[in-house]
């Protein structure tokens, strides 16, 4: 089991205050229904010699930062799992020692061991607690030998696992010094046009995905060659939209539509 020794917790707010007519976000009748768990994503990166730690972590706040002025409910508060009170409150943000080699964690590792690179238990539903309100939180996990992890997870009350995406997308671009075109600018009321929330919805009840007895947690690795040969598959459907489709499109794509055809035999 991995030793993680946290180092430092703390908030980070947006770079430019959120203005006032955008300082009420409703969450829409689909945000309002799923049970308030977080999306968690893990990100892991090898070691560069001419990288500082110290210079890494001041980036990534920085970027951040940055980042959250355009995705400004990500800073605020989830109230009443009705909306968002977009007060600049800031997103979690924790640095981490782990006491073992990267190598360690992605070769030999336990599932649930994923939870030590992670901000937050995200299927851990605790009532009446002030980290169920945190839209976001993210953890930079550095290791022994150098390499590093970053950990997000993001309230699944606000985002959907494309939304953490484009979200992921825009703080790299805003962290290599990209110009705006390469950073994307949300649209946060498309859930409320689409999906406007009636004047009374009764909350989800509280259960957690963790107090379930039959969930059974696996690993998929797929090497370089495969990944390729998915995407060259992905290229060549004819009923396709996208020519030239990225590893994580292609890849998304095979696992749906192969867990699609699993679930109606």
């Amino acid at each position: 089991m991995a030793q993680v020794e946290i180092i430092l917790k703390e908030y980070i707010k947006p770079s430019s205050p959120t203005p006032l007519h955008l300082k009420h976000q409703n969450l829409s009748f689909i945000d309002r229904l799923p049970t308030p768990i977080y999306l968690p994503f893990i990100l892991f990166y090898q070691n560069h010699a001419s990288s500082d730690r110290s210079q890494i972590s001041q980036q990534l706040k920085l970027s951040i930062s940055q980042a959250l002025t355009k995705f400004y409910p990500l800073a605020g508060r989830i109230q009443d799992d009705v909306f968002v009170d977009c007060n600049d409150s800031g997103a979690l943000f924790i640095e981490a020692q782990v006491h073992s080699s990267l190598s360690e964690a992605t070769q030999n590792f336990v599932i649930e061991e994923f939870n030590h690179y992670l901000p937050i238990k995200p299927y851990e539903i605790i009532e009446n607690s002030l980290r169920n309100d945190v839209p976001l939180a993210v953890q930079i996990s550095f290791f022994e030998c150098g390499g590093m992890s970053v950990g997000v997870c993001i309230s699944h009350r606000i985002a959907d696992a494309l939304s953490v995406v484009m979200f992921l997308n825009s703080w790299a671009a805003i962290c290599r010094g990209s110009d705006d075109r390469e950073i994307l600018t949300p649209n946060f009321d498309v859930g409320c046009l689409h999906f406007p929330p009636p004047e009374d919805v009764p909350r989800a009840p509280l259960i957690s995905v963790a107090d379930k007895q039959k969930i059974v947690a696996k690993r998929f690795v797929f090497s370089k060659e495969k990944l390729e040969r998915i995407k060259e598959l992905a290229s060549s459907d004819s009923t396709s939209t996208i020519r030239d489709p990225t590893r994580v499109e292609a890849l998304s794509a095979f696992i749906c539509k192969n867990f699609i055809e699993v679930s109606c035999i």
